[in-house]
């Protein structure tokens, strides 16, 4: 199974988003080995890769992506070291002649006509993560956005919107 993950920059995960994320993640669990397609920018891909750390710490049979929408020779060879430290493996989907402000979109589009379900964090309708969204329902492939879950939120913030 293949599991994607997408959302903004500035996502402030709680306990409960993780506790949720990782509750959904054993229930989707089967014998099949599970493969996670993380981005590795910004703080929501951060939070998606502390989850699914903490689910391949119980699930051996489970391994985290870099799906990086960069070539290799855009990293600095001290920060792709750390990254290859950091995940199982770094893909680079083919996306020769997309020019780089483009690379995310196309990256985020190729990661979810590869995944069986998707976890979002979005609560704006503009950006990568938004578009993101929106084509994974086009596809009617299964999603789920976190901001529409009850959860607290720090003290002071809106709830979000639903898009």
């Amino acid at each position: 199974m293949v599991i994607t993950f997408f959302g903004h920059v500035d996502f402030m995960g709680t306990k409960e988003h993780e506790e949720y994320v990782l509750a959904l993640l054993r229930r989707l669990a089967r014998k099949d080995p599970m493969h996670f397609f993380l981005g590795g920018h910004g703080s929501f891909d951060e939070f998606a890769y502390d989850c699914c750390k903490k689910f391949q710490e119980e699930h051996e049979r489970s391994f985290l992506w870099l799906v990086s929408p960069y070539p290799p020779n855009q990293y600095s060879p001290i920060h792709m070291k750390l990254l290859k430290e950091k995940y199982d493996g770094i893909m680079h989907p083919p996306l020769e002649g997309v020019p780089l402000p483009k690379a995310l979109k196309q990256r985020n589009r190729w990661m979810i006509d590869r995944s069986h379900f998707s976890f979002a964090y979005v609560e704006r309708e503009f950006g990568d993560a938004y578009e993101a969204y929106q084509y994974a329902r086009e596809t009617g492939r299964p999603i789920l956005n976190l901001a529409h879950l009850a959860v607290p939120r720090p003290s002071g913030e809106e709830p979000p919107s639903r898009p």
